[in-house]
């Protein structure tokens, strides 16, 4: 990511595990134009979902969850700045 332009866009998505997902929550957060929509997936149960929940709650809101045979793809609006 160091050598990549930095930008926000209106979708980004992620299908990593979910410790890795809340490793890059700074990094993953900042690419989402405001008002964008950011869909996680690669989360297990609903532990996971909590957590990262929590992770993304403060830039995030709108929080949506989606299951199949036990994964889970969370979808999220960014704040507005």
């Amino acid at each position: 990511p160091a050598a990549e332009e930095a930008g926000e866009y209106e979708l980004v998505a992620a299908n990593i595990l979910a410790r890795t997902l809340i490793e890059l929550e700074a990094t993953l957060s900042s690419r989402v134009a405001p008002r964008g929509t950011l869909l996680l997936s690669g989360i297990w149960g609903d532990e996971q979902v909590h957590n990262v929940i929590d992770a993304f709650s403060p830039a995030f809101t709108e929080f949506e969850t989606s299951w199949q045979d036990g994964w889970a793809l969370v979808s999220a609006r960014r704040r507005p700045d």
